[in-house]
């Protein structure tokens, strides 16, 4: 990610992150890693389950297997 980008995304006040339909994560702003209390490594692969409220989880994984591309 350019540097210029980064310090936008940095600058939200928001959680940021990005991930693939299968839920393979590519980037989470540091906001993300205040708010879930994961390192990198724990947050890798499927790391954003880790972080999803248990009685949520399920919905997730069923909107990921509906928008995944086919």
């Amino acid at each position: 990610m350019n540097h210029q980008l980064n310090r936008v995304i940095e600058a939200l006040p928001a959680i940021v992150w990005t991930a693939t339909a299968e839920g393979w994560i590519g980037f989470f702003n540091q906001r993300w890693y205040d708010y879930t209390g994961l390192e990198l490594e724990q947050a890798q692969h499927r790391g954003l389950e880790a972080a999803i409220h248990t009685e949520d989880l399920s919905r997730l994984v069923q909107s990921r297997q509906t928008t995944a591309p086919s």
